[in-house]
């Protein structure tokens, strides 16, 4: 199971404070108040909100890799260790580890018995 980072905790605890509006063509706008110029739009809600999620996650990388002051959202302080964060925090990838790779099938053999052993 992959591990949220604080940065996506952070984005969904922004995304609560989201507010959206049906267009006039039936198409949903959203924005979250003290987040400027982050905006999402969709012909319906769920893909309005990951473009928001999207565009919320870019304005992040943008403001900690410049130093910029974040929200505190929720009790979420992104400011006071914004440098170890960014370094930590994996662009929309999957944070389990791939499988290790055996050469052959007795290889394999002999990993399932440490395991075993180790279990």
């Amino acid at each position: 199971m992959p591990l949220i980072t604080i940065v996506e905790t952070y984005i969904g605890a922004a995304l609560r404070q989201a507010i959206a509006t049906e267009q006039e063509d039936g198409s949903i706008a959203a924005y979250i108040p003290g987040f400027p110029g982050v905006l999402g739009f969709g012909p319906d809600v769920h893909r309005c909100f990951k473009d928001l999620w999207n565009s919320l996650e870019a304005w992040i990388k943008v403001a900690l890799a410049n130093g910029y002051e974040l929200p505190v959202i929720e009790d979420i302080d992104l400011n006071t260790s914004a440098s170890g964060i960014l370094a930590t925090y994996h662009d929309g990838m999957d944070r389990t580890p791939p499988p290790p790779m055996f050469e052959d099938e007795a290889e394999l053999n002999r990993a399932f018995e440490e395991w075993s052993a180790s279990a």
